[in-house]
């Protein structure tokens, strides 16, 4: 995998705003620590590798003030490199695993560095130090790609005069979440003018929606189904005793209902939750339509949302 080409295209891929710059410059000093990498295999020069870490330092500072100016809101400006870190890392801002890799280059790499001025740093540690750094910047880039999306939807839903119906006659929460995504319809792949959305925008979207139609719903995004287990849920909505547990998948023709249900009724049984939605967006506009699997074994209900023409052809 190349790691500079998968992060230039998720930052490629992101609407256009004040983060644009910044994340392009991010790539930029990732980029320079690569050739500074090679540099030094080539020419055995091997203040190179230590080189590289200082471009790693600039990408990972540049990376988290972009971050704070999607994920707050706020302009970072204003900020230091210390106070941004400081209130990413202590209001629940960073999902789990974008938190993980910011502590684990934040001590084995940045604190380091910047901390000892005779410190020198060898070929293999320069190498996993670029490695930390674009894992790094492209959950990063996930997470402000999601954001930007829930922003959109919220607003676009907020200012609409003509709001898709929020289910509320319905009475139970499923009902009414699937009834909600059915309205909204495929507005969650709406084509941006980078391409379709990734599964990660259609779940910022989704959640945004969710936001503005029925504030009263909590939402919790990769969610561990226990604290006990490994394996994480796109949403679990929740209000009042009920919860629901959600997963998101974009449609493809080769099939993948199977697996997914399957993984669905595993992650019911793991976390002790006994409703959840399986939802299936399609690639381009299209209607939704909701059909309802009741595993045999246990007491729980799967409502699965598929493109209208899947359910009229399959």
């Amino acid at each position: 995998m190349d790691l500079v080409e998968t992060l230039r295209n998720k930052i490629g891929s992101l609407s256009d705003g004040d983060h644009t710059s910044g994340l392009n410059a991010t790539l930029g000093h990732i980029e320079v620590a690569f050739r500074h990498l090679a540099r030094g295999q080539s020419d055995g020069d091997e203040t190179a590798f230590t080189d590289a870490i200082y471009r790693t330092n600039q990408a990972f500072e540049g990376a988290i003030k972009e971050a704070y100016r999607v994920l707050t809101g706020k302009d970072p400006r204003r900020k230091t490199p210390h106070n941004i870190e400081e209130y990413l890392e202590g209001n629940g801002t960073f999902r789990d695993r974008v938190l993980s890799q910011f502590r684990n280059y934040r001590t084995e790499w940045r604190n380091p560095s910047t901390h000892d001025y005779k410190l020198y740093f060898d070929e293999s540690e320069a190498f996993l130090a670029i490695v930390s750094v674009s894992a790094f910047a492209c959950l990063l880039s996930d997470q402000i790609a999601a954001k930007i999306a829930f922003d959109a939807s919220k607003t676009a839903l907020d200012n609409s005069v003509c709001a898709p119906s929020s289910g509320q006659g319905d009475t139970t929460l499923i009902n009414q979440i699937s009834k909600f995504v059915q309205n909204f319809g495929s507005t969650f792949t709406r084509n941006k003018v980078h391409g379709p959305m990734s599964e990660g925008e259609m779940i910022g979207s989704l959640h945004g929606a969710i936001a503005s139609a029925l504030p009263e719903v909590e939402v919790s995004l990769e969610s561990r189904l226990s604290p006990e287990s490994q394996y994480r849920a796109d949403m679990i909505l929740k209000r009042g005793d009920e919860r629901v547990l959600l997963e998101m998948k974009r449609f493809s023709r080769h099939g993948g209902l199977v697996v997914a249900r399957e993984q669905v009724e595993m992650y019911l049984e793991e976390s002790g939750i006994n409703q959840a939605l399986l939802i299936f967006m399609p690639e381009a506009p299209e209607e939704i339509e909701i059909t309802e699997y009741n595993p045999a074994e246990r007491n729980s209900q799967i409502k699965i949302l598929l493109p209208k023409s899947v359910i009229r052809h399959g």
